[in-house]
């Protein structure tokens, strides 16, 4: 099978009606990954489960795929006829899901199709009237406007009764093209237009050249993904949370538990997924303290950010091949010692790694330089922004990774991972936090509207809010100033923060900064050496 699959990572559909194309969903998730299409188009949407499949497939994988949906909504002589409540339910669900890439052209199909240049469709859906000449004049009418390495999709290919006809012409275009077939869910046609010579897609290349045996282990490993799915949205839908987080995408006021955190969670539901860029950026300074008071650690600022820098390169070293990490240290005018020390250290991470000196001074300035950097030189997947005064649990890289991941795909809406539950944050009485408690794969998470300059998300998280990261890059460090700017992120837009409980970080600071219930000396001590 696939090493990089959606479906692996369980799905759970935002529209799940139980009709016939159901069944397909989780290839639907594969392709859309597998391909990346520019354009997407689907002739004949009905109660559009098929289609918001595909849609949810594209907003999850962030990809900058359009979608268009052709269909007048009024049925025909194999649907029967339908009124305006279904086409009113269709766009409803589009315009508060997926209006920013999808839209829906209410007309014959092809009118609906001169509207897009030739060659321009990457996909096809083709399921509208079932019958021979039908389907076969959808095929020939949408023909040009199909880019070269086209896919495109049959549905009802097994159905041979109340006048389908789709097999029939089915029949036809496996002598002419590469396809290939499932028989479940009333079978559904696959086939590439003009191959390229080269196929970059594994997923394609192997779907349309295994072999026979091959093809029947496909063939089983969809239609047990189908089934597991079903079982999954029915577990979920036990929950009476399960609409909330369908309809809202997971808004943090009405965020509780729910069974599908933690559905099959020890099934390595991870394992298989593609491999997901994660770019590490540390300011360093070793001369002096820019926090008031002592830490509650005993040792000098050097010291701390020594050991600090080898817990963060041996939690890196301990994450999982799903994980392609870089490292990078801006370092701020620290001793040329120090330097050299930072040096020695990264040479033992195997991930690539980067040591800048900064030209200006200050820890504000630092954490400027610590965003610039994000947003510009990074790849454009997860940013993790730390400090040299956290010191790292050996499991925390792949913990926050697997936990935004995992968050991300169940709530839809953008993730935050902060790897410090910060006590300060309420200690009775001076400051009790309402929250809420979900279940990771290692440890419970909980609910955060706080961080400090540390944290994990997307790069597009970042360049999204990256007025509030600078008004925090320019002001005093406190907390009343980070929930004036920084925070304003996890409270006003819509961006969903989590806390492991315990931390998996510990923040070297002073003693109201100390996680009563973590062993910090034996963290403190392991850093001591790689």
């Amino acid at each position: 099978m696939f090493l990089s699959l959606p479906s692996l990572q369980g799905i759970l559909p935002r529209h799940f009606l139980g009709m016939s194309w159901h069944q397909h969903i989780p290839f639907a998730f594969d392709l859309i990954s597998a391909l990346a299409p520019r354009t997407f188009v689907e002739l004949g949407t009905h109660s559009g489960e098929s289609y918001f499949a595909f849609c949810q497939a594209v907003k999850e994988g962030a990809l900058p795929t359009r979608c268009c949906a052709i269909d007048h909504w009024r049925g025909d002589a194999f649907t029967g006829a339908y009124g305006e409540e279904l086409f009113a339910q269709v766009s409803a669900h589009n315009q508060e899901f997926y209006s920013g890439f999808s839209t829906l052209l209410r007309e014959d199909f092809h009118a609906g199709l001169a509207r897009f240049a030739p060659a321009s469709i990457d996909l096809l859906h083709i399921d509208g009237a079932h019958d021979y000449a039908s389907v076969r004049a959808d095929f020939e009418a949408a023909l040009p406007k199909l880019a070269p390495g086209a896919v495109v999709l049959f549905h009802d290919i097994a159905v041979r009764e109340r006048g389908f006809e789709v097999w029939r012409f089915w029949a036809e275009l496996e002598k002419c093209y590469p396809t290939f077939s499932f028989s479940h869910g009333y079978g559904l046609g696959v086939l590439q237009i003009s191959p390229p010579e080269n196929q970059a897609s594994e997923f394609l290349r192997t779907l349309f050249s295994c072999s026979v045996e091959q093809a029947e282990k496909i063939r089983a490993y969809y239609a047990r993904q189908s089934q597991q799915m079903t079982k999954d949205v029915a577990e979920a839908r036990k929950s009476a949370e399960y609409e909330k987080l369908r309809s809202i995408g997971g808004r943090r006021e009405n965020l509780q538990y729910s069974r599908q955190f933690h559905i099959r969670a020890n099934q390595g539901i991870y394992q298989g997924r593609s491999k997901t860029k994660l770019d590490v950026i540390l300011p360093t300074h070793t001369e002096g303290n820019s926090q008031a008071g002592a830490r509650y650690v005993g040792a000098s600022k050097r010291e701390v950010s020594l050991r600090c820098l080898r817990s963060l390169v041996r939690s890196l070293n301990s994450a999982g091949p799903h994980i392609d990490a870089t490292l990078t240290v801006l370092d701020d005018h620290s001793e040329a010692s120090a330097v050299e020390e930072f040096r020695a250290i990264l040479t033992q991470c195997r991930y690539p790694t980067r040591l800048v000196s900064l030209e200006e001074r200050g820890i504000l300035h630092s954490i400027q330089a610590t965003f610039d950097y994000g947003l510009n030189r990074s790849r454009g997947g997860l940013l993790y922004f730390t400090q040299d005064d956290y010191l790292h649990e050996q499991s925390a890289i792949e913990e926050m990774v697997d936990s935004y991941l995992r968050f991300r795909l169940f709530l839809g809406n953008e993730v935050g991972i902060s790897p410090f539950n910060d006590p300060f944050r309420y200690y009775a009485p001076v400051n009790v936090q309402d929250t809420r408690i979900v279940h990771g794969l290692k440890r419970h998470w909980r609910l955060n509207h706080f961080s400090s300059c540390v944290f994990l998300t997307s790069h597009s998280v970042v360049q999204n809010n990256f007025d509030l990261l600078r008004q925090f890059a320019h002001s005093e460090l406190s907390p009343e100033m980070e929930d004036l700017s920084l925070n304003k992120i996890w409270q006003e837009r819509n961006v969903t923060l989590f806390s492991p409980l315990p931390s998996v970080a510990l923040h070297l600071q002073q003693e109201t900064e100390l996680d009563p219930y973590l062993p910090w000396q034996a963290w403190w001590e392991s850093a001591a050496r790689l």
